[in-house]
């Protein structure tokens, strides 16, 4: 299996949506990303778009925007960037 590659930015909201959501009852809110990693909303709008296009995470509708890690992001799944992440934890 390839390796996704992603930017730091994008690696940073997932961090943290895969973070917060190992504790969370439900689906974690953009503003709570944004806030966790100090950035604006919309930037945090903006790579989860690019994140879902690559399948690692699907929004739930609402009207506080709401982002939930799909499979390939858990440590079950089949994403690079777990492998990778994991990889980087250990050293």
């Amino acid at each position: 299996m390839s390796e996704l590659q992603l930017s730091s930015s994008q690696e940073r909201v997932l961090t943290s949506l895969v973070n917060r959501a190992e504790g969370a009852d439900g689906p974690v809110q953009g503003r709570e990303i944004a806030t966790n990693i100090d950035r604006n909303p919309g930037t945090v709008r903006n790579r989860m778009g690019s994140l879902r296009t690559l399948g690692l995470v699907e929004g739930v509708a609402g009207p506080d925007g709401a982002y939930r890690p799909t499979t390939r992001t858990t440590p079950s799944g089949s994403s690079g960037w777990t492998a990778r992440r994991r990889r980087r934890s250990r050293a």
